[in-house]
């Protein structure tokens, strides 16, 4: 997300688990951060999003690499992922987030993002000559088939590989 994009808006809605979450994000934009509203709200999103949306029904929805967490904080994060698509269902909505992590992985420079409709399963990795072991972040399911999507390899450090999911719903398509 950049500064420039976050500028455009007169108020601002965020909700994390973290209480540094807030310090941290009015540092990394304080040169932008000039007459928003933020309002800040501290808790697990599951339990937020539903009231938000009702309260908020014009508002679209921006998830910002929070999915594909999920499954490192919860156990029923299948549970919780699932409803997403219908709760939001009629509304502008997008999110990035992590959909598949390697075990370690020989670095490869050339790997490229893509766009491709419907979940990246085993054809696409060996597609891209991409063995091991894969660990899925439970996310392929929240956009549809139908649905063009882009993945974006990242490098989280030499050796481990993530490819990050990325998506806009236009719910007048």
């Amino acid at each position: 997300m950049s500064g420039e994009w976050l500028s455009q808006f007169e108020t601002i809605r965020l909700i994390d688990p973290d209480p540094s979450a807030q310090w941290i994000f009015r540092w990394r934009f304080k040169k932008y951060i000039k007459n928003q509203i933020f309002i800040w709200d501290q808790g697990r999103f599951e339990e937020w999003l539903p009231e938000q949306l009702e309260r908020h029904p014009d508002h679209a929805v921006l998830f910002t690499n929070v999915l594909g967490q999920i499954r490192y904080e919860r156990r029923d994060y299948e549970r919780v992922l699932a409803p997403l698509p219908s709760l939001l269902k009629g509304r502008y909505w997008a999110s990035y987030h992590d959909c598949l992590s390697s075990d370690p992985q020989p670095w490869r420079e050339e790997l490229a993002a893509f766009d491709a409709k419907g979940p990246f399963d085993e054809a696409m990795l060996s597609k891209l000559k991409l063995g091991g072991t894969w660990m899925d972040h439970g996310t392929m399911g929240l956009f549809s088939d139908s649905q063009s999507v882009r993945y974006i390899p990242w490098w989280f450090n030499r050796h481990r590989l993530h490819w990050v999911q990325a998506g806009i719903v236009n719910p007048e398509a």
